[in-house]
């Protein structure tokens, strides 16, 4: 019997669904939801999670009604090494979640939605017209969200920051200029395209363009984001080099000039000045804070050396950050300028350096062959015909490589969802210079394990949004210091929230401050398994005072100091401990050692409370 091919009406509405769908996942930063505790994530998480259920039930509804397949869509498919490399990273990543002792489990399900992300936008039909597609509705999503950042630099939206004047949607300026300086290489790309061409629809779809790039390159540097700036000069020159239009036009300029060599070496040593002025320009911009992401590199080589082959594991770069911070500095005397820029980061600021400390030097491998096998057969000879074609998606995967080298894109949704896109774009991009056809099941099974997995996943998502909501109403209750009643309104939240930092420290307080110390310190405990902010230390020293265990209080105290050794809080707490149980000699010494410890950020709360102690040493005979 000879299948049935679907009609061409019918295979363009699937791909014109398509098209929407991967738009719609771009338009992922434009989500929110103000009934959830708002965290980074919170509101994306959602956003992906039932974003992948809705595609995996449209996947399963085209195969099964007989549409265009997938996978195979009646075309030539082939496994890429790109495929081979995401699936092993996603079978590493889930044997060493499963021989872990504790369980991020929201995290762990939103690599799972990732994973489905990538296989359902892997196998989109009609690959080229979807590709073509997206350029053009990321052209535009890119130049709304440059807009969004310029109406707030003007003072005619919203912030997302009280002390930033321009975030986008993103909760500060770092990750809103990522974004643009990912999606700008696709921009150029059009802008390009619309020079070399006398068609009139890219024509139009060039001057949308130009106004996009001339959007994002006002705002790009209100940012002072210099990682976003690297970004987009790595990303645009290596569309520039792809577009073969572009590359034509500037050989024969070149060669038109090639008799005035030494003019273009003395051109080219300067552009070679300028850049090396620039670099050192961008690091003294922000110095402190360039330094400060030098510690947290130093620091998490500690944790490489502690973990090298399977790392901390998913989840526990800040716990295992805090442990080993607190050792590097209690190691050795290092130098004064390092303990005051120190701080308990729950990013490494190196997507490379954190994956080495979570999955170490293993995972590190298979995350680095992902990255080079989505970028280096595009550059091959055999593409070389069509590498026009695919600059744009490849100058983004450059800048979010280079990107992902000085920031945490990985660590966001909206920029993550971006980076699956790409790999699953560069991946389809690979298979169409192919010609292994698969089998006509394989893509049913497809379907079907991602409906599955959805279908499995589906409540949870449901209980724990709910739960998110009800963490905001609880929040309301905490800020007001209404602690008894937060406690209650908290508590049937743990199952749900218990691997949320935030929700164990607001918990565990309320516990605290409505006189239940012992129930407190057992919820802090917990929020140390995925945290190391000192302030869970301090608070859990509150509670071991008040329950008069003063050995306790003490070794909590001084492992909160040692982790961040510029906060003067733990030691002005210490202190306190040693004048309230009479330890003359060890008060008078902390004391001391917090009246003369330099001042990082100079603050209200620090001068009253070196205030109370110089009150209570000169109680001291």
């Amino acid at each position: 019997m000879t299948p049935k091919t679907p009609d061409k009406g019918t295979s363009s509405k699937g791909s014109f669904l398509w098209i929407l769908c991967g738009i719609w996942i771009l338009c992922g930063v434009f989500y929110s939801d103000d009934s959830l505790y708002r965290t980074p994530n919170s509101a994306s998480y959602f956003f992906l999670a039932f974003s992948v259920c809705g595609f995996a039930c449209f996947n399963l509804l085209q195969w099964f009604t007989g549409r265009r397949s997938i996978i195979a869509n009646h075309r030539s498919v082939s496994f890429t090494w790109l495929d081979l490399s995401v699936l092993l990273f996603c079978v590493y990543v889930v044997i060493c979640q499963s021989q872990a002792d504790t369980f991020r489990i929201m995290k762990f399900d939103a690599f799972v939605f990732l994973c489905l992300l990538y296989i359902l936008f892997r196998t989109v039909p009609n690959k080229n017209q979807w590709m073509k597609q997206m350029q053009k509705g990321w052209v535009i999503i890119t130049g709304i969200e440059a807009l969004y950042g310029i109406l707030q630099l003007f003072g005619m939206a919203f912030s997302s920051h009280a002390f930033f004047q321009t975030t986008g949607d993103f909760l500060n300026p770092g990750p809103f200029a990522g974004y643009l300086a990912i999606g700008l290489p696709v921009v150029l790309k059009q802008v390009l395209d619309s020079s070399f061409s006398q068609n009139e629809d890219r024509k139009y779809w060039g001057f949308v363009s130009y106004i996009s790039l001339m959007l994002v390159i006002l705002i790009l540097p209100a940012t002072m984001s210099r990682a976003a700036w690297l970004a987009v000069l790595a990303g645009c020159l290596c569309t520039c080099l792809m577009h073969k239009r572009f590359m034509e036009e500037a050989r024969q300029s070149l060669q038109k000039y090639f008799k005035f060599k030494k003019i273009i070496y003395l051109g080219l040593g300067g552009v070679a000045v300028v850049l090396i002025a620039g670099l050192i320009a961008t690091y003294q911009i922000k110095k402190d804070s360039a330094d400060g992401r030098f510690i947290v590199w130093q620091v998490s080589a500690e944790i490489f050396k502690e973990y090298p082959l399977t790392g901390a594991g998913l989840g526990k770069f800040p716990v295992a950050y805090g442990e080993a911070q607190s050792a590097w500095f209690s190691s050795e005397e290092r130098p004064e300028e390092a303990k005051m820029l120190a701080d308990v980061p729950e990013y490494a600021f190196n997507e490379y350096v954190q994956v080495l400390s979570e999955w170490g030097l293993i995972g590190l491998i298979l995350f680095l062959s992902i990255m080079i096998f989505a970028v280096r057969p595009l550059w091959s000879s055999r593409f070389r015909t069509r590498r026009s074609a695919a600059s744009g998606f490849t100058g983004s995967l450059i800048a979010f490589s280079v990107f992902s080298c000085f920031s945490y894109p990985l660590r966001l949704f909206p920029l993550t969802m971006i980076w699956v896109l790409l790999l699953a774009l560069s991946a389809s991009f690979q298979e169409e210079q192919r010609n292994s056809p698969v089998k006509a099941w394989i893509p049913g099974i497809f379907s079907l394990v991602c409906f599955i997995l959805c279908l499995m996943m589906f409540p949870a998502q449901l209980s724990r949004q709910k739960a998110f909501k009800a963490w905001k109403s609880a929040s309301f209750l905490y800020q007001g210091n209404i602690y008894r009643e937060a406690a209650e309104e908290y508590a049937p939240l743990l199952k749900e929230l218990g691997d949320q930092k935030d929700y164990l420290f607001e918990y565990g307080q309320s516990l605290s401050k409505s006189n239940q110390p012992e129930a407190g310190n057992r919820i802090f405990t917990q929020g140390l398994e995925f945290s190391s902010d000192p302030m869970f230390y301090n608070c859990m020293g509150n509670n071991y005072k008040a329950m008069g265990m003063y050995e306790q209080a003490e070794q909590a105290y001084l492992k909160a100091e040692s982790i961040v050794p510029n906060r003067h809080y733990p030691l002005y707490l210490l202190a306190k401990l040693y004048f309230e149980t009479g330890n003359t000699l060890k008060a008078r010494e902390t004391a001391e050692e917090l009246l003369h410890k330099p001042v990082k950020i100079q603050t209200t709360a620090i001068e009253e409370m070196q205030d109370e102690i110089k009150t209570l040493l000169s109680t001291l005979p």
